[in-house]
């Protein structure tokens, strides 16, 4: 399988964009944690502005940032996934055919 200059270019800023997405989506789960770490008091209560914000409203913030990282993270892949199935030279392989074949030579078809 081989890929033109601009593919490969493409594929690599999408794996940027991946990568960068996961992090975000990793980064929202951490606070969506801290958040039910606060609601449950093993965390103390936050000191900065956000400290007027319920743990559940933070939560719930949080929720919805996820959902709209991980709509963004699947168009990324459905991208990366349409690069690649229209790379030159991509076929479907030849289907495998499955069962136990052994060879006989001309001689076990005598015995029969």
């Amino acid at each position: 399988m081989s890929f033109t200059r601009e593919q490969q270019d493409m594929l690599e800023a999408y794996g940027f964009d991946l990568m960068a997405q996961t992090e975000a989506i990793l980064r929202h789960v951490r606070e969506y944690q801290r958040g039910l770490q606060r609601l449950r008091g093993t965390l103390p209560k936050r000191r900065s502005a956000d400290a007027t914000q319920s743990p559940v409203a933070v939560m719930t913030a949080h929720i919805q940032s996820l959902r709209e990282i991980l709509a963004q993270f699947d168009s990324c892949l459905a991208e990366v996934e349409g690069i690649t199935r229209n790379a030159p030279g991509d076929r479907e392989p030849a289907p495998v055919v499955k069962g136990r074949f052994t060879r006989r030579s001309r001689t076990d078809n005598r015995d029969r």
